[in-house]
């Protein structure tokens, strides 16, 4: 078994995006539907279906393959999408633009419909809401995305580096930028809480550089102590210090024509900051206790979890520095704000472990894997594949397999005043003064809920005829 070419589906030929939407000026808004994870394969490649040109969406049972086509059905453009999976009823559920919105009404089918781990019969869909269908995950997508997204497509997914493979339209977004940023000779920060898979990034920056021969050089500078860090990352001269006994070349030095990725850049003691901004500005490294120094060419990464700029108005870090290292920044988002990446990350966790890891996923353990808040990121996920692989029984990976940490359900509360507001202010046309008048609150407890459930009231709002 290998990994699989995603798929990009679209309405018009030669484009990621349908061609009409390139035309607009400013910014595009863009929803899509992605079929992110088939437990029964997780080795099956992903894929995306914008839905700007299309009316609605009929979702059934494929006797083989997963299939899409467009179709005019009672003078609406309908797209077909058919899953091969045993657990999907023949015609399952129907997606339905509805005003501004979108929304998914099950369709009396065998096995139900799941937005978010809740069955329904009907919902009004929020940008990020994973639908369960049988045994099959998808993520629906309604974001604004900049006229200038041109991503390469997905069928090349599986030849891309594998820290920057994404189904996230921002993130891919970005990715195409960071590309670009890495075949030029730019500085690059990655910031992300820890467990996003920075250093996957960086790796995929080194891959992707040009005339970039030497190695991939990774230093933890949290993980050095105070009093060793300066040897460390720049060597020693013999005889600069008592048991110096031969020269020694530094973490630095090591990276010569390559990438120095220095992870945890923040807890970098100041010290060292100014020796690191010495090395930068120069491009030469001299070892404790040398007399000259060594000319270097190298590319420099850095990572962090923490606020570098407050750090810097603190003087908690160098501003020198910061200017020197910040020629692009990247943000990485949090596992649970790319749900759309399960599949994606699932078969890599799994290939990574060989034949014997390449098993299906039970649709409970699978649900389970979505619904989890993953605190600490694409890590706990790969812990949590480790743990449930050791403790697998069977050829298929069943909820009993995996840690109690994500069996926890979701708060149900959350869940029904969610659906209610989505329910409510799709009723109102996103007016939430008159949501609030109907539920008897104030406006503002309305708008805190909104912002606390990741609600977005202007996709519930009529679009202007002038408007997408």
């Amino acid at each position: 078994m290998g990994y699989a070419r995603a798929v990009e589906h679209t309405l018009e030929p030669g484009g990621t995006l349908p061609a009409r939407l390139e035309a607009r000026s400013g910014s595009i808004r863009a929803p899509c539907l992605i079929v992110a994870l088939d437990g029964a394969r997780p080795l099956d490649a992903p894929s995306r279906y914008w839905l700007n040109d299309a009316d609605e969406v009929s979702i059934g049972r494929s006797d083989r393959t997963l299939s899409a086509e467009h179709q005019i059905y009672q003078a609406r453009l309908r797209l077909r999408l058919r899953l091969p999976d045993a657990l999907v009823s023949a015609r399952h559920a129907a997606v339905r633009r509805e005003g501004g919105a979108w929304a998914i009404e099950d369709q009396r089918s065998t096995n139900g419909t799941l937005v978010n781990g809740a069955a329904v019969e009907r919902a009004v869909l929020a940008d990020g809401d994973v639908i369960a269908i049988g045994g099959t995950f998808l993520v629906f997508r309604d974001v604004a995305l900049p006229k200038r997204l041109e991503p390469s497509g997905l069928d090349d997914l599986a030849r891309r580096p594998e820290g920057i493979r994404t189904m996230s339209p921002e993130l891919e977004c970005r990715f195409a930028d960071l590309a670009s940023a890495a075949r030029s000779v730019s500085s690059i920060v990655i910031l992300g809480q820890t467990g996003t898979g920075k250093e996957r990034v960086a790796q995929a920056v080194h891959e992707l550089s040009e005339r970039r021969e030497g190695p991939f050089v990774a230093i933890n500078c949290a993980s050095i102590p105070a009093s060793l860090i300066e040897g460390e990352l720049f060597g020693h001269a013999k005889g600069a210090f008592t048991g110096a006994t031969h020269d020694r070349e530094g973490l630095i030095a090591a990276a010569e024509h390559g990438t120095l990725f220095l992870d945890e850049i923040g807890e970098l003691p100041l010290t060292m900051q100014a020796s690191l901004l010495r090395v930068l500005e120069s491009g030469e490294v001299r070892p404790l206790g040398a007399t000259r120094s060594r000319r270097l060419d190298l590319r420099v990464v850095v990572a962090t979890n923490r606020d570098l700029p407050a750090m810097v108005a603190k003087g908690e870090f160098r501003d020198d520095l910061w200017a020197r290292l910040n020629g692009f920044t990247l943000q990485l988002p949090a596992l649970r704000n790319r749900r759309e990446d399960m599949g994606l990350l699932l078969s890599s966790l799994l290939l990574r472990r060989g034949p014997r890891a390449l098993r299906p996923l039970s649709r409970e353990a699978a649900a389970a894997l979505f619904t989890h808040e993953w605190p600490f990121n694409i890590r706990e996920l790969d812990k949590v594949i480790e743990y449930a692989l050791a403790l697998s029984a069977t050829s298929e990976i069943g909820i009993d397999a995996l840690p109690p940490t994500v069996l926890r359900a979701p708060a149900a509360p959350e869940q029904a005043l969610r659906r209610e507001l989505l329910e409510r202010l799709h009723k109102h046309g996103g007016n939430v003064a008159e949501v609030a008048r109907e539920m008897g609150k104030h406006r503002q407890q309305v708008q805190k809920w909104c912002k606390r459930l990741q609600i977005d009231v202007d996709a519930m709002r009529p679009r202007r005829p002038d408007r997408l």
